[in-house]
């Protein structure tokens, strides 16, 4: 909960920040590290927090697995998209 309540005031401060021709690439950078860090830990917990919700009955863990992968099609970018711009 905290790491997702970090990520939003970073988030929220580069559309402002660049509104107000106030973004240089350094800050940008560092907003988006801190972000990404943010996100980091926060999906372990998700995870950890989803095997105690979710019964332990396999099937059903792993569809709601499946569900969070597909709900969250920025966890891939944030893990290939650094490598790959390299």
């Amino acid at each position: 909960m905290i790491a997702e309540a970090s990520r939003l005031p970073l988030l929220a401060a580069i559309p402002a920040l660049y509104s107000l021709d106030a973004l240089p690439l350094q800050l940008l950078v560092v907003l988006v590290a801190l972000s990404s860090a943010f996100t980091r830990a926060h999906m372990p917990a998700q995870r950890l927090i989803l095997a105690e919700v979710v019964s332990d009955e396999e099937s059903l863990a792993a569809r709601a697995n499946a569900y969070l992968d597909g709900a969250h099609p920025q966890r891939s970018a944030t893990s290939c998209s650094p490598p790959r711009s390299g």
